[in-house]
């Protein structure tokens, strides 16, 4: 799979703009405030409809307009597919594929996007939910059912928190009502996540070995389920009663998973590498996280970096480029400056600048446009 164009309108600063990208390394190119980000933002946005720089999609609409819409067109070998994504407030977002209504689920399969920035290694670090997420997108694709199972075990833990923090003078009567959905549940996302983790490590220790030079230090994925690992989940809030009816919360779960990248003497690597290494583990993890989409779905993913040449040496560029260009089908990368990414004859060079796109308009599909 790969990305073949994308289309803007009234998106940031794009009026009515088109891009096209060929399979390989994509660079954009420009000053600051040109739009080299708000381009993989749009592609972001359209795959999973939502900003990585935004909460609110009202901030992603140009200056004195109402309304944006990005469509790209994706294309595999066997077909061109035009996924478009529209928002007008205060209506939610509005996606068609081809011109038929499709969910963001369905965006999110044929527009695999695997997104890195400059905080990408920070939020990774200080955020077991930026690792818990990181472990659902995996399983999003290796596993079709996934996304059902955590869809109804976020439901039953809801109404468990709402029958905990309304339950009258400590009574647990109609408790098992939740408790049964959330073991179900809980156990089928455990075992899914426990899979993956065995598939990462199999790809990490691969990516890793050549992504990392000189540093070369074993490090391990581990698993934390989110419950006592000697002990059955049933067992855990069994224990853990007591306290969630005093607190009005679940403390026990998949919801409260988290991920450790540990070295050899036990130690995070969040506490011995520097911010250099930290984000070149960055890149290995979601190199492989690559690998099990690739393992799993029979479908490349689309590698979006934004700002790649921070924080990082002239080596350690050149190291990802090498993987990139040997590993991925596609790439999209943003820099300010051609010298920075090693460019070669085989790469394609989009150079925006602060006056417009210098780029053929192209028509996805007539009724599209």
């Amino acid at each position: 799979m790969t990305l073949a164009a994308l289309h803007l309108q009234q998106f940031r600063h794009f009026s009515d703009n088109a891009l096209s990208f060929k399979p390989g390394c994509n660079f954009i190119l420009g000053h600051n405030g040109c739009g080299k980000t708000s381009v993989l933002e749009a592609i972001y946005f359209c795959a999973y409809g939502k900003s990585f720089r935004s909460n609110q999609a009202k901030n992603l609409i140009q200056k004195e307009q109402d309304w944006f819409q990005i469509a790209c067109r994706v294309q595999t070998q066997d077909e061109s597919e035009v996924l478009k994504i529209s928002y007008q407030p205060p209506q939610s977002s509005k996606i068609s594929i081809d011109g038929q209504s499709a969910s963001i689920q369905d965006a999110a399969k044929r527009l695999a996007i695997i997104f890195m920035d400059t905080s990408t290694h920070r939020d990774f670090s200080a955020s077991p939910k930026t690792r818990r997420s990181f472990l659902n997108w995996c399983c999003f694709y290796a596993f079709p059912h996934h996304a059902s199972y955590l869809q109804k075990y976020n439901r039953a833990l809801l109404q468990r928190n709402h029958f905990l923090k309304n339950a009258h003078y400590g009574s647990t009567d109609g408790l098992s009502t939740w408790n049964e959905p959330l073991l179900y549940y809980a156990e089928r996302i455990d075992a899914d996540r426990q899979q993956v983790i065995d598939l990462l490590n199999q790809s990490l220790h691969t990516v890793w070995d050549g992504l990392g030079r000189p540093f070369q230090a074993d490090v391990v994925l581990r698993y934390q389920s989110g419950w006592r690992q000697d002990q059955s989940l049933a067992q855990s809030l069994q224990d853990s009663l007591s306290s969630d009816l005093q607190m009005g919360y679940t403390h026990c779960g998949p919801h409260r998973a988290d991920l450790r990248c540990r070295l050899p003497n036990g130690g995070s690597i969040f506490e011995y590498f520097s911010q250099g290494q930290q984000k070149l583990y960055a890149y290995a993890l979601k190199f492989a996280q690559q690998c099990v989409l690739e393992s799993c779905h029979a479908r490349s993913a689309i590698v979006v970096i934004d700002d790649l040449p921070a924080e990082l040496d002239a080596s350690a560029r050149r190291r990802i480029l090498e993987y990139l260009r040997t590993h991925c089908k596609q790439a999209l990368l943003s820099g300010l400056h051609a010298e920075d990414f090693h460019i070669t004859s085989k790469d394609n060079v989009l150079d925006l600048q602060a006056q417009g796109v210098p780029c053929e308009t192209i028509t996805l599909h007539a009724t599209d446009t």
